[in-house]
């Protein structure tokens, strides 16, 4: 379910985010910033425009949500019970979990990029990866995610379970104080 909600958000922040990214690639860079190109995209073609490859979002954060929270909480209660509790257990869960959320997903990104910044049909570009490199066509990039990934979500995983720590202290230390 947390897939699908998050394609809602992350499909009109990742077509612009790609689109802006290839502007200047075979062509004429059309726009100045984020804000700028949405507005242009919506009234060129209307706002369902920037929800362009949703379907391939949802395929895409489905697996890797899954995936994701899935190993950082086993990895998390792994260590917690191979050497207790340390704050350390929340990042290396968040790096388990973001290094293979990554697996799981890796070629439905490619595939969803390549078709947010195309006018082509999700089969074309998938025959158009394969027949140009092959199945390692749809994991071009993947070592560059894989150094940033693991980081990134270890930082976001371990942060998250300081200020879910930190706010349960506080409101258990008001409720004692309002006693």
């Amino acid at each position: 379910m947390s897939g699908i909600a998050t394609s809602l958000i992350y499909t009109p922040v990742e077509f612009v985010k790609c689109n802006l990214q290839m502007q200047g690639v075979g062509t004429k860079a059309l726009s100045t910033g984020s804000l700028n190109f949405a507005g242009q995209i919506m009234r060129e073609r209307g706002p369902l425009a920037l929800y362009r490859g949703l379907w391939l979002c949802v395929l895409r954060d489905i697996p890797s949500v899954a995936t994701c929270f899935g190993f950082f909480q086993l990895t998390k209660e792994f260590l917690k019970e191979y050497w207790g509790e340390s704050k350390l257990n929340s990042f290396i869960g968040g790096a388990v979990g973001g290094s293979l959320c990554w697996c799981a997903c890796y070629p439905q990104d490619i595939i969803k990029t390549k078709y947010q910044t195309s006018n082509k049909a999700a089969g074309d570009i998938i025959r158009e990866i394969y027949a140009e490199r092959g199945m390692a066509g749809f994991w071009r990039g993947f070592a560059p995610c894989m150094t940033r990934a693991p980081i990134a979500i270890a930082c976001l995983y371990w942060a998250y379970d300081e200020a879910k720590d930190f706010l349960t202290e506080r409101l258990r230390s008001n409720d004692e104080i309002s006693v």
